[in-house]
Parts: C-alpha cells; sequence; structure tokens
C-alpha cells in the first residue's frame, strides 16, 4: 500500500489550494516568461522540460497550479509551527495519492513528461492543455534543487477546479473512507513540539541545507534575550 503524504499549514482554516489559485494572476504570461528568462541561469532545465520548470518555479516561490506536500510526517509538522509567531492554530493534512489519481482514472504516478494525462496539466500552465482536467492528481517530481531531496518534496496538480482540497472532496467516498484527513495542533502545544523536532533532527538547517537554513538557525539557536 502507498504511504500517505503531507502538509503542513500555520492556519487550520486555510482550505489546502495552490497559489495560483488564490490570487488573480496570469498564468500563462508568468510561467512562460520565467522559463523564457530563466533558461540564461546556471543549472536551469531543458527548455522543453515544461515540469521541471514548473516545480522551479514552484520552490523558488512563483504562484503555480503544484501544491507541496512531502513524505515525512515530520517535516509536515515542522512547516506547519515553524514560524511560532504566524502560527494560528496550525493543522497538517494527510492525503493518500494513489486513491486520488483514482479519482482521475489514474492507477499510479503519472510520467510527468511523457504520460500523455499527466503532462497535460503541466501544459495547462504554459496555455498549451488539450483536456479539461478537473481534479488534482499526484505526481512525483524531478528534483530540481536538494532542498526538494531533504524535504521529501511531492505534489499535487491541480486541473480547472480553482477550489481548495477541503470543498473539493467534501462528502465525497475518498473522505469517507479516510484517504483526506486534517489533524489540528492547538497553539499550547507548538512550543513544545518545535522542542522534540529538534531533538529529533528536523531543524531549519536540515531542512533548508544552505546559507539561508544555517542563518535562520543561528538566529534562532543564538539570540540573547534582553
Amino acid at each position: 500500500m502507498e504511504c500517505p503524504w503531507f502538509r503542513g499549514q500555520d492556519n487550520v482554516k486555510e482550505d489546502p489550494k495552490p497559489g495560483i489559485f488564490r490570487k488573480k494572476y496570469n498564468e500563462f504570461w508568468m510561467s512562460t516568461t520565467f522559463r523564457n528568462r530563466g533558461i540564461h541561469f546556471e543549472n536551469s532545465p531543458e527548455t522543453e522540460r515544461i515540469d521541471k520548470w514548473l516545480f522551479l518555479m514552484q520552490h523558488f516561490g512563483l504562484p503555480t497550479r503544484l501544491l507541496d506536500w512531502t513524505e515525512s510526517p515530520l517535516i509536515a509538522l515542522f512547516f506547519a509551527i515553524r514560524d511560532l509567531k504566524k502560527s494560528k492554530n496550525p493543522a497538517i493534512w494527510m492525503i493518500h495519492p494513489i486513491e486520488l489519481n483514482k479519482i482521475s482514472s489514474l492507477d499510479i504516478f503519472p510520467n510527468t513528461w511523457a504520460n500523455e494525462n499527466g503532462v497535460d496539466y503541466f501544459r495547462r500552465s504554459f496555455g498549451m492543455a488539450k483536456y479539461k482536467n478537473l481534479l488534482p492528481i499526484a505526481v512525483q517530481p524531478s528534483y530540481v534543487h536538494l532542498r526538494m531531496l531533504v524535504q521529501k518534496s511531492v505534489f499535487t496538480i491541480h486541473g480547472i477546479k480553482e477550489l481548495g482540497f477541503e470543498k473539493l472532496l467534501m462528502n465525497s467516498y475518498f473522505l469517507k473512507n479516510g484517504f483526506f484527513k486534517k489533524y489540528v495542533i492547538y497553539n499550547k502545544n507548538v512550543i513544545s513540539i518545535f522542542s522534540e523536532l529538534k531533538k529529533a533532527g528536523i531543524s531549519n538547517s536540515t531542512v533548508f541545507p544552505d546559507y539561508e537554513g544555517l542563518a535562520l538557525e543561528l538566529k534562532d539557536r543564538l539570540i540573547v534575550t534582553q
């Protein structure tokens, strides 16, 4: 049986949905311009690998129709509570990726660059979609950055329905059979959970294995209270 995926957010009231649906963006021009200009940067993906380009856009914070998940419940927990000042009853969502894909008549993870059905979700971001893909599907990414590897990153990519997962799956058999669940984390427990995660080796420098992650961890660890 395929393992579930997890997503941590700092506010339980925010229905998990991709960034491109949270505000009104011109998706085509944003993704196309990013690829046209980014192709000149070092270690950029091949021009035709639009799946890699979309993973790269998502990684660097550009709104896309991708939604971040992880195979690790501890990493999801870290993302839910990492900003102690911002957290407002954070939560973790759990989803069964293969069961999600079965709703869209897929029994496996689609190949994101050669499978006609799976790759069409990525084509939609660049104005090249052939089909009206309605519901999200789960995809295994090509790792375009070290952070994705250590964070055990996986993604769902959404079709034309601009809704979050809770509204999309409301009253569905998917929800009733336990393939999609939400776990609320109460504010009173956040600090102690954060401490336990550190003991388990989950911290800024391990989740973000670069200069930024190291700086974040040192700021947190070496602050001198007045």
